[in-house]
């Protein structure tokens, strides 16, 4: 699981599991009120010589 932390006070927003993300979230911090934009994870490219 990866935690997830307010880019402005650093204090703990979420865990997720890899992928979990599906579109864009905004989550609004409890403690310092900082609004942090997620996107989801980006695929995996694949080597397309194979």
């Amino acid at each position: 699981m990866e935690s997830i932390y307010c880019r402005s006070c650093s204090a703990l927003l979420l865990k997720k599991e890899e992928n979990a993300l599906q579109g864009r979230v905004e989550i609004k911090c409890r403690r310092c009120g900082t609004f942090n934009d997620l996107r989801p994870d980006e695929p995996s490219k694949k080597n397309k010589s194979e």
